[in-house]
């Protein structure tokens, strides 16, 4: 695995990172005749998938996110690949063998990313089969309707140990990504900081294109510290909240007379 950019220390007090890393512990550490499947799931936004990176890299997981362009034998290569499997020609048991081969001699934690995609598309129990093989600790992150689309699939949904609902980012959650983000000198004031939290709407996402916004005005003006009276003395700079309406239409060309 590539050398990773942040860990879990970098930004500890995010909600969702703790929350993800106290599951992985735990189902590391449970009885062997337990079932050792975590899922985390939440609306879309709240930094799942940022939480699923950082705990992969702390921990050494192997972490694929499913595509919507992939077929389960898609998944197999790919899953094949991140754990550095070389197989020439290979069928999807043999692909699937080795994988499980491999995950129960290393024991390494598997997380899988946008699992909602192997529910549509049929092949949500090829994981429920490499977990009963390898018997590793296996991370499942989904949208919000998770739990309830797993219930149709009764012997995946039964091998689940833990639940993981996902929080929306606090405001000690903006605060920590102000603090990992920040470069070139540049603070950002608490003032500031608590009205990009609430301009920010709940998206992880957001806040971190916010904070960019804020760092490229201060950038722009020659300034070390942007605090909300700066902030809203200039007009030019919006936080971005997602809203449309907002954003100006470009000129449309004159229609031609027919």
């Amino acid at each position: 695995m590539s050398q990773p950019y942040l860990s879990v220390k970098d930004i500890e007090p995010l909600i969702n990172v703790r929350l993800l890393n106290a599951a992985l512990l735990r189902t590391k550490e449970r009885p062997g005749h337990l079932p050792g499947i975590v899922g985390c799931f939440g609306p879309p936004g709240w930094g799942k998938t940022c939480a699923a990176t950082l705990i992969a890299n702390t921990h050494d997981c192997a972490h694929i996110e499913l595509k919507s362009y992939w077929n389960r034998k898609t998944f197999f290569e790919a899953l094949c690949l991140e754990l550095g499997i070389q197989l020439k020609r290979a069928t999807i048991g043999a692909m699937g063998q080795a994988i499980s081969q491999h995950l129960g001699r290393t024991r390494q934690p598997l997380i899988i990313d946008e699992v909602d995609i192997a529910i549509s598309k049929g092949f949500i129990d090829d994981i429920r089969a490499i977990f009963e093989d390898s018997r590793t600790v296996v991370i499942i992150i989904g949208e919000e309707t998770l739990p309830q689309d797993l219930l149709r699939w009764e012997r995946f949904h039964s091998r689940v140990l833990e639940w993981v609902p996902a929080e929306p980012p606090a405001l000690v959650d903006t605060t920590a990504l102000v603090k990992r983000f920040c470069r070139d000198g540049i603070t950002i004031a608490d003032d500031l900081v608590t009205e990009l939290h609430t301009k920010s709407g709940k998206s992880v996402r957001r806040i971190c294109v916010n904070i960019e916004r804020v760092q490229e005005f201060a950038r722009e003006n020659g300034i070390d510290v942007v605090d909300l009276a700066i902030w809203n003395a200039q007009s030019e700079k919006t936080f971005y909240t997602g809203d449309v309406s907002r954003v100006s239409s470009a000129p449309q060309p004159p229609r031609r007379r027919r």
